[in-house]
């Protein structure tokens, strides 16, 4: 969030943005720039990217509940909510922490929006994901858009795997996932800038490792999870549909951060 602070300037969720204390993360900031000065291009070329997914009309999935997990702070479902209000019935972000918190700014930032849009706290890799969520309102076998943004990397495959599975709904639903590619599929000149960055989250976070994705592997979780991949992007069409031009990612293998999108 500290990253994309920019890129909700001109959006309607400024307001909200403006009231997050993201003192926490100052530290984790700092060293991540100074590994690379420009990474917040890398962020705000994702989240607009993703946004433009997510609000897309989609066939018979307009309108369809949005849903999207491990929010963080990301106002993403805000915007929607306010921007297109005709395309969603409703809206849901879960993690694990924080979301009391995010409903009440919510609340008190654009009254009344919580009645299209729920802040719930769940772990998204526990099996009480769709009961929390459908003791909440959500329809699991109605249309719906499901986000993973700034997740995959943090989970383990296997549980990748069970979460894209559980959200099978006969072909209704869209699950769109943004993802970091291995080292192997970057151009040497870019390697040392993601494998400094996640190091260096890796270590701040305690994890033991990150996961990394190529287009074909999620192919294959889609197809033996009964889906379909159906549109893959590089972070070089990421930065054009921002940008306009390719400042930072003039050819594919110079970016680490790709999105798909499939059908569940």
């Amino acid at each position: 969030m500290r990253w994309a602070l920019p890129f909700y300037e001109k959006s309607p969720a400024q307001r909200f943005a403006e009231q997050l204390d993201l003192s926490g993360g100052e530290q984790l900031f700092s060293g991540c720039s100074a590994i690379c000065p420009w990474y917040g291009e890398v962020i705000q070329n994702r989240k607009y990217f993703m946004k433009k997914i997510i609000e897309r009309p989609l066939d018979i999935l307009n309108p369809s509940q949005r849903l999207v997990l491990a929010t963080g702070q990301s106002p993403v479902a805000l915007e929607l909510s306010l921007e297109r209000p005709s395309q969603i019935s409703r809206a849901f972000e879960v993690d694990i922490s924080g979301m009391e918190e995010k409903a009440r700014l919510y609340a008190e930032t654009f009254p009344g929006v919580q009645r299209k849009l729920l802040c719930l706290a769940g772990d998204i890799t526990s099996e009480g994901l769709l009961p929390l969520l459908e003791k909440a309102g959500y329809a699991k076998d109605a249309a719906s858009i499901v986000l993973m943004e700034g997740i995959s990397y943090y989970l383990p495959k296997p549980t990748l795997q069970e979460l894209i599975s559980r959200f099978g709904s006969g072909g209704k639903s869209i699950i769109i996932i943004e993802y970091l590619l291995p080292c192997g599929k970057v151009e040497p000149s870019r390697r040392q800038v993601p494998r400094e960055i996640f190091s260096l989250i890796r270590r701040s976070a305690g994890l033991e490792e990150i996961s990394c994705y190529t287009r074909d592997e999620l192919d294959k979780i889609f197809r033996e999870a009964g889906g379909k991949l159906l549109e893959s992007w590089s972070m070089k069409e990421m930065e054009l549909a921002r940008c306009r031009r390719n400042r930072y990612f003039p050819e594919d293998g110079l970016g680490w951060i790709e999105c798909v999108i499939g059908r569940m």
